[in-house]
């Protein structure tokens, strides 16, 4: 019997009607292994992964291997995104056996949750050296059943390697922590830089985004080091915006490029990613004109669009990601034949060719199918609009008549506050009045739930927060301050939450051991949920040094894969700095000298955290008030809290 179909998972209802018996993540599934004395076969994927869907069409539709599923192992369906503190656990058991990851994952385990094979894709037929999935199978049946103690073995050592790897640190920097270190992770940056296409490192490229952030932070420093900066944040935007891993269509910014130029793209949409990017395009627009401004602001929009139209549930909050399939082909949606363009002005502009520019990812064949991509010499915009701009809308219009690729409808709370703080940056940066309305909103929808979900799926809070969730709602929150001084409250409730997960590991006590508490110190798709923790605690005045201290071996070690420590570095380093704001205490009230742009946006009496009326510079004191925590806002940003302390108390 499978039993996914009443999950509130869209990836596992994708599965609901496999002919293999499925069995949701849960005790009821070891137990059903135990009693049994089968091994578990654990897969994991998500509901836009193409790969996911390939496998799934191969093999667990495949009724002669569903039967052998069935009667031989309890097999268990996992959305990662639903459960990533599972998917996080085995995936390091996939990296230790291969030395590489990837989705679907597919784990063998001891009804105890001891793996003890891992991998990902099996193609349903033997390929090179890979087994098909079938044989594979038979491989682990023949192991479980007369090599009982070589499986055991591999239980223990992989138990042993997953507990020292989820909690490995690195010592700590022996020097100081100073921007040295800023100066450090910069010069890395621009020694892996592509000059040519931007970004960094060779296929494939995914967009870069904690370090396009760190860059464009960097580069307005007053001690910056490295001129490069600038122009590396703003060509890698460039070339991305242009090419295909951009919808120039519809808006919105596909997962990754299957090259290195940025031409030729995944098709799957995150939220996670064109979150990110709306901060990083805020950040960067100080440092761009003319026509990299224009093509920042155009792309920006596109996505406030897309988020707009496409991922927005009624309440407000926002969906998880779209498809890179439709009708169970990649990028079908995407695509267009020669024939379907009319005007050869335009596909000389857009790349478009009889035999197609668009290359298969797995095969790297021709599909006869084009993308569009910005070919011409021509400037791409003009008078501050895409050149062509009525062709791509009438493009649009007729692309919304084709099928569309699923969206997976379930919420995130880290997503969303990637997606939050975007929309917030954006709107700081721009003006942009829809986008501000939507981060508004959206955080509204977090801030009022009572428990901390991890997510929210068919209207209903699930889950308890991990760091991340906590970590990235609580930045949304400070990216609205400015102008929506309510959201300081949230703010800090999100700091004050940070306190359920000691030593800043991934998971508290809400969640379920496996193989110990991990540690997330690296950027990945996503910011570090360490550093982006760290940073919020800077916000919030939460004293952090010894934090920064502890992860200090990674940024020394690894700056271009720790950029989210490096910011959370330069915002310490920076804390003190708040230039005009001087504190005069009077019986009744205390003055704080603002610059011009700044307004104080939240002022509590300590302790206890009482909440002050503001007027204009002035906070109006109680009797007796001896010490004061106040916010200042631009129209930029929050500065951290300030602590006042009245003089002889």
């Amino acid at each position: 019997m499978n039993r996914l179909a009443g999950s509130h998972s869209p990836y596992l209802r994708q599965h609901a009607d496999n002919p293999v018996h499925w069995w949701p993540w849960g005790e009821e599934a070891f137990a059903e292994a135990t009693r049994r004395n089968v091994p578990v076969f654990l897969s994991v994927g998500y509901s836009t992964c193409h790969w996911c869907h390939v496998m799934a069409r191969e093999s667990f539709s495949d009724p002669a291997v569903a039967a052998f599923l069935n009667e031989k192992f309890v097999a268990i369906k996992v959305d990662r995104e639903e459960f990533p503190d599972v998917d996080d656990a085995y995936m390091a058991a996939v990296q230790l056996s291969s030395g590489r990851g990837g989705w679907p994952m597919t784990v063998f385990m001891a009804p105890d949750r001891r793996p003890f094979f891992a991998g990902t894709y099996f193609p349903p037929e033997r390929h090179g050296q890979v087994p098909s999935f079938r044989d594979l199978l038979r491989q682990i049946d023949e192991a479980w059943t007369g090599a009982r103690t070589e499986v055991q073995t591999a239980c223990e050592q992989f138990d042993k390697a997953l507990r020292e790897s989820r909690s490995a640190n690195l010592e700590p920097f022996s020097g100081d922590l100073s921007a040295e270190l800023l100066h450090d992770c910069a010069r890395d940056l621009e020694d892996e830089f592509d000059a040519e296409y931007g970004g960094f490192g060779n296929a494939p490229k995914f967009p870069p985004h904690t370090a396009l952030e760190f860059l464009a932070a960097y580069a307005k420093r007053p001690d910056c080091l490295l001129d490069a900066s600038a122009h590396m944040a703003r060509w890698t935007l460039r070339s991305m915006i242009l090419g295909g891993i951009h919808d120039l269509v519809g808006g919105g910014f596909h997962r990754y490029s299957t090259d290195a130029e940025w031409l030729l793209p995944h098709f799957e949409k995150m939220l996670t990613d064109n979150g990110q990017l709306l901060s990083v395009m805020a950040a960067t627009l100080p440092l761009t004109d003319g026509e990299d401004e224009a093509l920042l602001r155009l792309a920006g929009q596109g996505i406030v669009g897309w988020v707009a139209e496409r991922m927005t549930d009624a309440c407000g909050a926002f969906f998880t990601a779209q498809n890179a399939d439709t009708e169970g082909r990649e990028g079908k949606t995407y695509v267009w034949h020669d024939a379907e363009i009319a005007s050869q002005e335009f596909k000389d502009a857009f790349g478009v060719i009889p035999m197609g520019n668009f290359l298969e990812e797995a095969t790297r064949q021709r599909t006869g199918e084009n993308i569009l991509i910005w070919s011409s010499p021509e400037s791409p915009v003009s008078d501050g609009a895409w050149r062509f701009a009525a062709e791509l809308a009438e493009l649009k219009q007729r692309r919304d008549q084709r099928a569309q690729p699923s969206t997976d409808t379930k919420m995130l709370a880290s997503a969303n506050g990637l997606m939050i703080r975007g929309l917030a940056d954006w709107a700081r940066a721009t003006g942009d009045a829809q986008a501000q309305q939507m981060a508004q909103r959206a955080l509204a929808v977090w801030a009022e739930q009572p428990d901390w979900p991890h997510m929210i799926a068919d209207g209903k809070p699930m889950g308890a927060a991990y760091l991340d969730d906590v970590a990235y709602l609580g930045l949304a929150a400070e990216a609205c301050i400015p102008f929506a001084p309510e959201a300081a409250d949230f703010a800090r409730r999100c700091g004050e939450k940070l306190a359920d997960f000691p030593g800043l590991v991934y998971s508290s006590a809400a969640h379920e051991d496996c193989f110990g508490p991990a540690l997330k110190p690296l950027d990945q798709a996503v910011p570090s949920p360490v550093g982006a923790a760290i940073r919020l605690m800077v916000r919030q005045a939460i004293p952090c040094e010894s934090d920064l201290i502890r992860m200090s071996g990674w940024m020394h070690r690894a700056p271009h894969a720790s950029e989210t420590l490096h910011l959370a570095l330069m915002e310490r380093l920076d804390a003190g700095k708040l230039a005009g704001s001087q504190a005069e205490w009077q019986p009744n009230e205390l003055n704080i000298k603002l610059q011009a742009g700044e307004k104080i946006v939240g002022a509590w009496r300590l302790p206890g955290r009482e909440p002050l009326a503001i007027s204009g510079e002035q906070i109006t004191l109680p009797e007796n008030t001896t010490e004061v925590a106040y916010r200042i806002c631009d129209a930029e940003a929050c500065r951290p809290e300030v602590i006042a302390t009245r003089p002889g108390s």
